[in-house]
């Protein structure tokens, strides 16, 4: 528990005096009855300026205690060479979670691309909570992305985890990995996931 408090806080000091990014993400869910929720999440990114934008609209279905599974649909709106480029990007996501402290989401998404080909990929998110108290629950995940070129980025993010009733916070840090022509790209990220369901 002590090492992972202290990944927790010190992950950040890492990437001191480096470029970084800084992303914004909030999630809203509303519970129809005991089985179906609607989901929304819009997401912006920054640098120096907004580069990156995306709005989910979509909705849970939980077939137990352990297992749900969503249908969203997503629409993205990023700058590219200065360019806005528009990506439509309709996705599955099962959501599996056998105890307290571990989570599985298994995402399924085609890449709908206004100016490249259009891609399917696959993503895999292990998430690990450790639970202090009702309101502290700092966490770690990974985040492997393949399409049928094989692995071609990863999401490393760690950070402490606030609950407050129905409200919760996940300010984290995040390094994102791609590999691209054989080559390997590090993106040091500062991020912010905001939720609250209704």
């Amino acid at each position: 528990m002590k090492k992972l408090l202290l990944l927790v806080f010190l992950f950040p000091m890492i990437v001191i005096g480096q470029e970084i990014q800084s992303w914004n993400t909030l999630n809203i869910k509303g519970k129809i009855n005991d089985k179906w929720t609607i989901a929304m999440e819009p997401e912006s990114r920054y640098s120096d300026k907004l580069e990156y934008f995306h709005l989910d609209v979509g909705i849970v279905y939980k077939v137990n205690d352990k297992l749900k599974v969503g249908g969203y649909y997503r629409e993205i709106f990023e700058i590219k060479n200065d360019i806005r480029v528009r990506e439509i990007r309709p996705h599955i996501d099962v959501f599996y979670k056998p105890c307290s402290s571990f989570s599985l989401r298994i995402r399924n998404e085609y890449q709908i691309k206004e100016f490249t080909d259009n891609l399917w990929r696959i993503r895999f998110r292990p998430t690990y909570t450790y639970k202090v108290n009702k309101w502290f629950a700092p966490f770690v995940q990974t985040e492997p992305f393949f399409t049928h070129k094989g692995f071609v980025r990863n999401r490393f993010n760690i950070g402490p985890g606030f609950v407050i009733g129905k409200l919760w916070l996940k300010p984290g840090y995040m390094l994102q990995t791609d590999v691209k022509n054989n080559t390997i790209k590090q993106t040091h990220i500062v991020w912010i996931n905001t939720g609250f369901k209704f």
